[in-house]
C-alpha cells in the first residue's frame, strides 16, 4: 500500500500558522487533505477526523507540523503488522532537536479510533496509553510548535507532564526515577533546558519547567493538561513574565526538590547540544506487553 492510498486529515485548533502550514501541505500532498479545525478536545477532534476519512486507515497531520515531501513516496505493507496498531512516525522538534513521536504523523485504524474513547472522554492524556503505537524510525515531518509564546509554553508544559507519567500513572518522584523509560527521562531534561536559540524557545523551556512544577511542587492533577480552558487561565498568570528569569527561579526550586540539574543554557549552548545529540532509534511496539484496546 502506498501512503498516497490513504486519506489524510489535517487537524488544527489555534496554532497561529495553521493556515500557512495547511496550504503547504496542499502543495506537496498528491491527495487533497481533509481538514478539522477548531474542535475543542483531543478525542473529539480525532473522532471528527475519523468520520471525515473514508479509507480503512487514514493519516493525521497536526497543525504545527510540516511534512517532509519524501513521506508521500513511502509505502507500508499493513499485512505485516497487527491490525490494531497506530503507526507513529518520528518528528523532528525544531526547538530542542529531539526526534521521537511527539507531534508526528500518525496512521490510524479508522474504525478503532471511532469506537475507543480517549482524553476528555476517558482517564488519560495521550493516545499511546490507549492504542498500541508501532514506532516508525523514519523522520516524516518537522514540528514547529513555537509559533507564539502561548503555544510554545503550552507545548512544553504538556509534554513535560506526559513524559513524567509512567504508563499514564503518577508515582512519587523517587519511584518515577526508578520506573521511567530512560529516553523519556532524558527528554524531560532536554525540554526543560534546550531551545534558547529559537524564537519563543525560552517559553517552551519555561513551560516544561512549569509542567514539572505542576506535578512535583504543586501536586496538581495531570489530567488538567488536556483542558484548553484551564490552560488559557494558567497562561494569563505568567504571560507578562520574562521566561528566562522565571525559568531560572523555578529551576532552582525543581533542582532542590527533585535533585536534578536544570542549567540555563545560552543560545550558543543550545545550538551545540543539537549539533552533538543523537536521538535513540524508534522501532516496534512502544510498549511490547500492552494489550490491544477493547
Amino acid at each position: 500500500m502506498q501512503i498516497t492510498d490513504l486519506d489524510l486529515v489535517y487537524i488544527s485548533y489555534d496554532e497561529p500558522r495553521a493556515e500557512d502550514f495547511y496550504e503547504r501541505l496542499r502543495l506537496i500532498s498528491p491527495r487533497e487533505p481533509l481538514r478539522v479545525h477548531g474542535i475543542k478536545g483531543f478525542d473529539a477532534a480525532h473522532k471528527r477526523a475519523a468520520n471525515l476519512a473514508q479509507t480503512d486507515h487514514f493519516i493525521t497531520i497536526d497543525g504545527d507540523n510540516i511534512v517532509r515531501p519524501p513521506f508521500f513516496r513511502w509505502a507500508l505493507n499493513l499485512s505485516e503488522y497487527p491490525a490494531d496498531v497506530v503507526f507513529s512516525y518520528t518528528a523532528w522538534n525544531t526547538v530542542n532537536g529531539l526526534a521521537y513521536g511527539n507531534g508526528g504523523v500518525k496512521i490510524w485504524p479508522r474504525q478503532l479510533l471511532l469506537t475507543v474513547d480517549t482524553h476528555e472522554r476517558a482517564n488519560g492524556n495521550d493516545f499511546c496509553w490507549t492504542f498500541r503505537y508501532w514506532q516508525m524510525n523514519d523522520i516524516a515531518s518537522d514540528v514547529h510548535f513555537a509559533q507564539s509564546p502561548y503555544v510554545a509554553f503550552r507545548a512544553g508544559y504538556r509534554e513535560a507532564v506526559k513524559l513524567s507519567l509512567v504508563r499514564n500513572q503518577k508515582f512519587d518522584w523517587p519511584m518515577t526515577r526508578d520506573k521511567i523509560y530512560p529516553p523519556n527521562y532524558a527528554r524531560i531534561l532536554v525540554w526543560a533546558t534546550v531551545g534558547a536559540d529559537v524564537t519563543h524557545g525560552d517559553w517552551a523551556i519555561y513551560g516544561a519547567r512549569c509542567g514539572l512544577a505542576h506535578l512535583w511542587l504543586d501536586q496538581l492533577d495531570a489530567n488538567l493538561i488536556r483542558d484548553y480552558d484551564w490552560f488559557e487561565t494558567r497562561w494569563k498568570k505568567v504571560a507578562q513574565s520574562d521566561p528566562r528569569t522565571a525559568s531560572a527561579y523555578l529551576g532552582l526550586q525543581l533542582e532542590r526538590k527533585l535533585k536534578i540539574d536544570l542549567p540555563m543554557l545560552s543560545a550558543k549552548q543550545s545550538r551545540w547540544f543539537k549539533a552533538v545529540h543523537l536521538n535513540p532509534p524508534r522501532h516496534g511496539l512502544m510498549v511490547p506487553d500492552m494489550a490491544p484496546p477493547k
